[in-house]
């Protein structure tokens, strides 16, 4: 089995498993996308691994698929806080300012 790992702090890795290359680089996405090309990559790596027969690469590859899922999730953590508070649409503040008590 070839197991490559290249990092450069958080913004590359890469892991070289049997010919399948996983890779978790900015790419220019988004940071959606970025979210959900380290969840595919996870899971994807994840099957990989069912097909190794060696534990020890077996637990290489579901530590790299841990990472990934991490990485994810420490994304979504980060958009989720510098999104700003959602607003209603137009119809729902209209509908929720006909609820309101008339001021008397």
């Amino acid at each position: 089995m070839s197991d490559t790992r290249q990092t450069n702090g958080d913004k590359e890795a890469q892991v070289t498993v049997r010919g399948v290359r996983f890779c978790n680089y900015g790419c220019g996405m988004d940071e959606r996308g970025q979210i959900k090309a380290k969840r595919e990559a996870a899971a994807q790596a994840r099957r990989l691994s069912l097909g190794l027969t060696r534990p020890a690469d077996q637990d290489r590859v579901l530590v790299f698929a841990a990472e990934l899922e991490a990485r994810a999730d420490a994304l979504e953590r980060a958009m989720i806080a510098s999104s700003p508070a959602p607003r209603g649409t137009q119809m729902q503040q209209a509908a929720a300012s006909a609820h309101e008590k008339p001021k008397s």
